[in-house]
């Protein structure tokens, strides 16, 4: 509890100081990762609000087209990881392994919970119990700008404290509570404050809040670690976005001033004012009237048409280059080929081999987020099975995970790889139906493995066993040595009985 003590200690010899809350030491990193979070969602009204060159202007604001490139980066990150369902096991207690799972739903969440990691470069896999929504312990995820971590020496994590934050109206303004929840070794702790947004406020019981009076202050969880996880994008924390703020608004402004180049290329009508009526009716859809004068004294000339049309060029060429070559830089920057959003100049028809050389910068990227993504996974995992068994050493409950690709796969070259393994022997029947059939459960396997069990056993019976003709004499070519000398020897005495 001491990060908690300390936390709450150093806001309150601050209070009289502006913006108590978020605390200092994370001010900085709270305000960047909300930043990311707004690129990556892409709302037109959040980003147009920190966009003055956009924001300032009824013009400006009607043009203004935010594109959802960290959105999709992120998105794709994710798929990277999870887009084939993570195999886990855990040989111990498959079935606990199994409750586990399935009361957490992790197979569906996973991908959610990946591109708000890769937004924000780092969150968290928080481990409780709430019997009321299962029995087995609850992994959540919570945003990195809701977590203190308590990092020392350079990186170690010796816990940390989560914020819960709810609003509430009341006659005077809009109270917040703050759910300050520290997780340590052995121990959940959690305090509730009322405040303002910019304030942490004063302490209360948990039951002036519903949401949290049915919480306990402490809660023992018999564990060696604590019960919060740190989930990192890439080694040391960092956002897929950090970085690209410039260009991502480099971005938009160019696809939109070329939304206005666009707008300005629509052509434009002019007609002479004598096509009013005495009531000046007209259509004037895409018209301009000018009134007062007709349109050939406008124009310094004789009168020869009553209405005229311009359009001027889109010139939409080098407006096009330069948007695709800041968005080529930027996927660069965050770590991606282009390759992968064949914004290169492969073919669809390439081998699954050539994809990956093509795609080798991403490859490398996803090969770190793997390493982080299993080991928090793993770690959480642990400590629910370990929370669920009663067991101190978390270390004992480690399962194994093992992810997909995440690239389309090549059935040729699978086949040519498996063909060659097999003419080598080195690869077991039951390898070779996984990598056939990656969708296939350990009970979908061993069915597999049965049914070929069986059809060898079958046609074994069907090669030893002698062909017979209609005198039942074995076909000759059809059975084995012994079988063609013994109907030979059946003749014989045949013969020699009959003469």
């Amino acid at each position: 509890m001491a990060l908690l003590d300390s936390l709450v200690n150093n806001i309150r010899e601050r209070m009289g100081i502006t913006q108590t809350w978020p605390p200092a030491q994370v001010r900085e990193k709270w305000i960047k990762v909300e930043a990311y979070r707004r690129f990556a969602k892409n709302d037109y009204y959040e980003l147009l609000q920190h966009t003055p060159e956009f924001n300032r202007s009824a013009q400006g604001r009607e043009l203004y087209t935010p594109i959802a490139i960290a959105g999709e980066v992120a998105r794709y990150s994710a798929d990277l990881l999870f887009s084939a369902e993570p195999i886990i096991t855990y040989e111990k207690d498959e079935d606990l392994l199994a409750e586990i799972l399935d009361a957490n739903g992790l197979a569906a969440r996973l991908v959610a919970i990946a591109e708000s990691i890769a937004a924000e470069g780092r969150g968290a896999l928080r481990i409780i119990r709430d019997d009321e929504i299962a029995e087995v312990p609850l992994i959540t995820h919570v945003n990195e700008d809701r977590v203190i971590w308590d990092e020392r020496h350079g990186g170690f994590i010796a816990g940390g404290v989560v914020v819960i934050q709810r609003e509430k109206g009341n006659p005077t303004g809009r109270e917040v509570y703050r759910l300050l929840e520290e997780h340590t070794k052995g121990k959940i702790t959690r305090r509730l404050f009322v405040g303002r947004s910019t304030q942490l406020g004063a302490e209360v019981p948990l039951s002036q809040f519903d949401e949290f009076k049915d919480f306990s202050e402490e809660e023992d969880t018999g564990l060696d670690v604590p019960t919060l996880i740190k989930w990192d994008n890439v080694s040391g924390g960092k956002s897929d976005i950090a970085g690209q703020e410039a260009i991502l608004e480099a971005i938009n402004a160019e696809v939109s001033y070329g939304r206005e180049k666009s707008k300005k290329s629509r052509p434009v009508t002019f007609v002479d004012g004598s096509l009013v009526d005495e009531e000046g009716k007209a259509d004037l859809s895409g018209i301009q009237i000018l009134r007062g004068k007709n349109l050939s004294r406008a124009m310094g000339e004789e009168p020869k048409n009553l209405f005229d049309t311009i359009q001027p060029d889109f010139q939409s060429a080098e407006q096009i280059a330069w948007t695709d070559w800041l968005i080529d830089t930027a996927l660069l920057t965050m770590g991606y080929s282009k390759a992968s959003y064949g914004r290169d100049q492969g073919g669809s028809a390439d081998s699954g081999k050539a994809l990956k050389l093509r795609q080798a910068r991403t490859l490398l990227k996803k090969a770190g987020k793997d390493r982080m993504a299993k080991e928090a996974l793993i770690n959480a995992i642990a400590v629910a099975l370990a929370w669920e068994s009663g067991g101190g050493s978390v270390a004992d409950y480690r399962p194994e995970i093992e992810l997909g690709d995440g690239l389309p796969r090549d059935t040729m070259e699978d086949s040519q790889e498996a063909q060659n393994w097999k003419a080598t022997d080195s690869i077991s029947t039951e390898d070779l139906i996984r990598m056939r059939r990656p969708d296939y459960d350990d009970e979908a396997v061993q069915e597999e493995l049965e049914r070929i069990d069986e059809d060898r056993k079958k046609a074994s019976a069907a090669a030893t066993r002698p062909a017979q003709t209609e005198e039942g004499d074995p076909v000759e070519g059809e059975s084995d040595t012994a079988s063609r000398a013994e109907a030979i020897l059946q003749r014989i005495r045949s013969n020699g009985s009959s003469s």
